[in-house]
């Protein structure tokens, strides 16, 4: 099963992280670059929702 959840922050930079089995995707978004997408297996997909929802990204995007 696959979990997907794409975060944004009051910038317009964005987050979004995707779980597809063991396999833990990271794709940041930032309004002047794109960063590349990290592989981060000893990570779980709540433990980086939440470490980015701490640092003030939010499901909806800010106008």
């Amino acid at each position: 099963m696959t979990k997907q959840k794409k975060l944004f922050n009051k910038k317009g930079d964005s987050v979004e992280i995707k779980e597809d089995g063991k396999d833990v995707t990271l794709t940041v978004q930032y309004t002047t670059k794109v960063e590349p997408t990290v592989a981060t297996p000893e990570d779980n997909f709540n433990d980086l929702v939440s470490v980015y929802e701490r640092t003030g990204f939010t499901e909806e995007p800010r106008q």
